[in-house]
């Protein structure tokens, strides 16, 4: 199977899936994005927190002004398709596929 790669201003169609605290906090499980191929984790948690405002200080460090740039907040981690967990580092592209499935976890594990 070839994997068709995407123009660099190219919009995909991609999924996040929550999990636990964001999950509940989101009210959704599965929370459907449009953004752009190439963009990064930083980028993702922009477009994740304005389609679902409800994991700003959850999931999402940053504020509803946008005067600090979202990230994913510490103590989560983003997961491509069940497979590999991406990069935190902000400015890395995630080269997103059409249909790329995004798992949000909590990476603390408790008894």
């Amino acid at each position: 199977m070839t994997i068709q790669r995407t123009d660099a201003g190219q919009l995909v169609d991609i999924t996040v899936e929550l999990f636990g605290t964001a999950r509940v906090k989101a009210g959704a499980s599965v929370v459907p994005l449009q953004i752009p191929a190439h963009a990064t984790l930083s980028e993702l948690a922009g477009v994740l927190a304005r389609q679902c405002p409800a994991l700003l200080g959850n999931a999402i460090s940053g504020d509803d002004e946008g005067s600090s740039a979202p990230m994913i907040q510490q103590g989560y981690v983003i997961n491509r398709n069940g497979l590999e967990f991406l990069s935190e580092d902000g400015v890395v592209s995630l080269e997103l596929q059409p249909g790329d499935a995004l798992l949000l976890l909590s990476n603390q594990a408790g008894g």
